[in-house]
């Protein structure tokens, strides 16, 4: 399956995390995705004004193995497997640590998520029960001993379990959910915080908390490495584009050469029509070149995506991935994509002069080698992408215009009204024989993005 969830990034950037997920039956297994992008017109995004180049710009991806999922209570209590294999491990200590600090975080986030979904009148005990558990962790964790060689990796992922906690606690706070059980959780996290020397917040200092934002992120950095996955990108169709080209090449000179040896057998050696003819024949053999080319290259664009690349954990492969983009007319998109744009637009005076954008991502994964490269068991890959729309934004029109209001003593005011941009984003996705579709709608100005909203 493919599962797919979005979050407001910064300010001018969104971020799609997609995750293929594999069915453990099926050792070999495809994905392909679909990304339409509606530009409004009023953003001018069409295919003479932004190229392919200008678009990886401001998109980037990244690959990494899907965290194991444990819930939050089954991590240390017990026989919990993660607490178990930093116990027996005998070498790769450092690996294990790193992978407990990112299932903590995952387990965490999704508790979080749980609680704030959940029934009004059941958060206060979900809540209890989520603290009392992450409660467990942080005291577990302190209480290890290593051996002194990964004492350094111990204390770097303690540091991400505290961040990551007190993160969590924080959220809940935000939202209304504070308790006693939340409380006691982030005073653990002080006092661990204090004990081990670990970076914090100190209200009043700026340039101890410019280094807490700092260190925070290369300890993320640090503890989630060993999920991620390498995978360098090269142009795909490369060697057929280059016969294609030869063939053209070929194709010209072919002309050449049959009418510099028809003119040369009719009107002979070093005669002025042979000249004139030889003149003729270069001006459209290069012409003939270009538009052979030009020809081979739609026919290669259209079998063939921008770039691909072989997914790698260290050395061991993991499947292959190839992505591209292209603007597509409007007669072109299909139908179940287009109603569904259609059907999320909250106006009913048509868009004019609205662009499509494609991004397409065929993508393969070895189930078979996913279970050999780690400890645990890994459902499938994630991808996240990284969309920044500061590029896409140049003729973008003042973020606040000032509109004449007549107000009821008969003063004229001017009333500032922001004026947003909204990108439909359809994401239409295949798997195990089956098709389905996402609606996004983003909502944007110069000043950077608003809101973002599943549609359905």
């Amino acid at each position: 399956m493919i599962d797919i969830s979005t979050r407001v990034h910064d300010r001018d950037s969104i971020e799609f995390k997609i995750g293929y997920v594999t069915d453990k039956d099926v050792r070999q297994e495809d994905f392909l995705l679909g990304m339409w992008i509606f530009w409004p017109g009023g953003l001018d995004i069409t295919s003479s004004t932004f190229s392919k180049n200008a678009f990886y710009r401001y998109f980037k991806s990244n690959v990494r193995l899907i965290t194991p999922h444990f819930p939050l209570g089954q991590i240390v209590g017990g026989d919990a497997v993660p607490l178990k294999n930093i116990l027996s491990a005998d070498e790769g200590l450092d690996y294990r640590l790193r992978l407990f600090g990112s299932i903590v975080k995952s387990s965490l986030r999704d508790g979080c998520d749980r609680i704030l979904s959940a029934e009004a009148d059941d958060r206060t005990e979900l809540c209890k029960t989520y603290a009392s558990d992450a409660l467990d962790i942080l005291k577990r964790y302190d209480s290890l001993e290593v051996p002194r060689q990964y004492v350094d990796e111990y204390r770097i992922c303690g540091e991400f379990i505290c961040n990551v906690t007190a993160a969590s606690m924080f959220r809940l706070v935000d939202n209304g959910l504070a308790c006693p059980e939340i409380s006691s959780v982030l005073y653990k996290v002080r006092d661990i915080r204090e004990a081990m020397g670990y970076a914090r917040v100190k209200p009043g200092d700026a340039e101890a908390n410019k280094e807490f934002i700092s260190r925070q992120g290369l300890v993320k950095k640090h503890v989630e490495g060993p999920l991620f996955l390498k995978a360098p990108k090269t142009r795909d169709g490369f060697l057929a584009e280059q016969a294609y080209y030869s063939i053209a090449a070929g194709l010209a000179m072919l002309f050449a050469t049959v009418v510099a040896w028809a003119f040369q057998r009719q009107f002979g050696n070093l005669t002025w029509p042979l000249f004139i003819a030889l003149i003729i024949s270069y001006m459209l053999k290069d012409r003939i070149k270009e538009l052979t080319r030009y020809y081979f290259s739609h026919k290669v664009g259209s079998k063939y995506f921008d770039n691909k690349a072989d997914i790698r954990y260290k050395d061991t492969k993991l499947g292959e991935l190839k992505e591209g983009m292209d603007f597509v007319k409007r007669d072109k998109i299909p139908r179940e994509v287009m109603d569904l744009r259609l059907g999320g637009s909250k106006t009913d005076i048509p868009e004019a002069g609205e662009s499509t954008l494609l991004y397409r991502k065929k993508l393969h994964i070895d189930r078979d080698a996913l279970d050999r490269i780690s400890i645990y068991e890994h459902e499938g890959i994630n991808d996240i992408i990284r969309l920044h729309f500061e590029g896409f934004l140049k003729k973008a029109d003042n973020a606040v215009s000032y509109v004449g209001y007549l107000g009821e003593d008969g003063e004229v005011v001017k009333v500032p009204c922001e004026r947003d941009y909204c990108i439909h984003i359809v994401f239409q996705y295949d798997y195990e024989g089956s098709r389905d579709l996402k609606l996004f709608r983003v909502y944007i100005n110069r000043d950077g993005i608003k809101e973002i909203e599943e549609v359905r």
